[in-house]
């Protein structure tokens, strides 16, 4: 596999393809800057191609060797999370499991900012190890944030282990679900009188 192909398929660039996409690039996240092959973020950031946009000659960044991306209201170890997960599949790693890397350190942020950069199935697997991490005590912030941020699947497993737990959920967390998230407590109250 070539160095600017996504991963699964051949080379199949054109010339002005590899020159959009070589070198590198510095990456500013929240207060710390990263050093980023610019094939390897085009490769990694799967259907969302938001790197690939903003590295393209006619992209957001035309004079980008004076420019310097930011997304500074992100997390640095989330970033650095989601950078080792690109350089992973840009090897050509199989894209079915996380198995190159170990569980990021927080994974709310992480799974926030896969959604904004590179959306697939990434943002699947972190919902996923997001759902199997639910504890008594985390549930329910974990559906504030989950409805937060638009993750329905992610949500509707979330309540569905706040009912099966209910008797030892911590309901320090019930007045922000409230407040927060009217929709998933009427979701919630509705499925408790169900039962």
């Amino acid at each position: 596999m070539g160095m600017w192909a996504t991963p699964g398929e051949g080379m199949g660039g054109s010339s002005s393809r590899a020159a959009a996409f070589s070198g590198t690039v510095v990456i500013c996240v929240g207060d710390q800057a990263f050093t980023c092959q610019r094939s390897v973020l085009a490769a990694g950031s799967e259907t969302s191609e938001y790197f690939a946009r903003l590295l393209q000659p006619s992209g957001e960044f035309v004079e980008r060797d004076a420019m310097e991306p930011s997304v500074p209201d992100a997390d640095p170890a989330a970033f650095a999370y989601l950078q080792s997960y690109m350089y992973c599949m840009s090897m050509g790693l199989p894209r079915t499991s996380l198995e190159c890397l170990a569980v990021p350190p927080d994974l709310r942020p992480t799974a926030s900012l896969a959604g904004r950069l590179l959306r697939g199935w990434v943002v699947a697997a972190l919902t996923e190890q997001l759902a199997v991490a639910a504890t008594p005590s985390t549930v329910l912030a974990d559906l504030v944030w989950a409805d937060t941020h638009g993750l329905t699947e992610l949500a509707a497993r979330l309540r569905a282990c706040a009912l099966v737990h209910r008797r030892e959920v911590e309901l320090g967390e019930l007045p922000e679900v409230v407040k927060g998230s009217p929709g998933q407590t009427v979701q919630l109250l509705a499925a408790l009188f169900s039962a």
